[in-house]
């Protein structure tokens, strides 16, 4: 068996998200957590840093965009991406402005949601890359070329 790409956190307040994006991207080689809200995305996070976090934007208690701003704050080089089912334009480039690595919108394209999560974790590996105590095996997304 080979070595997963990489570890990613599915921060999603609906059960039918959270497990597609579960199943598709563990299909692709992923190890994925989940998360149901954001007090239990922030302890994800903390406990068991991932390489990428795929964030809902609405979610009841703390919401992603609070989340963002902590993760933005507390762990910089984690990429997160967005995830919405609002179509705002407005609101996914302030997302930006705060620091996600894009967004995507409900209904998700698999192959763009693929392509997304690759740069992603090509973007969390550059930075990586360079520091010192880094775990080999941690976001390796050159496998795929392989």
């Amino acid at each position: 068996m080979s070595a997963p790409l990489g570890k990613i956190l599915v921060v999603d307040d609906e059960r039918e998200i959270l497990d597609m994006l579960t199943d598709h991207l563990e299909d692709e080689g992923y190890v994925v957590s989940q998360a149901v809200d954001g007090e239990q995305a922030l302890e994800g996070v903390r406990s068991e840093p991932p390489d990428l976090v795929l964030l809902d934007i609405t979610m009841p208690g703390v919401n992603g965009l609070e989340v963002l701003r902590r993760l933005r704050r507390d762990h910089p080089k984690i990429p997160v991406v967005m995830i919405t089912g609002i179509e705002d334009e407005a609101l996914a480039r302030s997302t930006l402005k705060m620091g996600a690595f894009d967004y995507l919108q409900k209904p998700f394209d698999p192959y763009r949601l693929s392509r997304l999560v690759l740069a992603a974790m090509g973007a969390a590996f550059d930075s990586r890359r360079a520091e010192p105590g880094v775990p080999r095996g941690t976001a390796r997304p050159n496998r795929l070329a392989e």
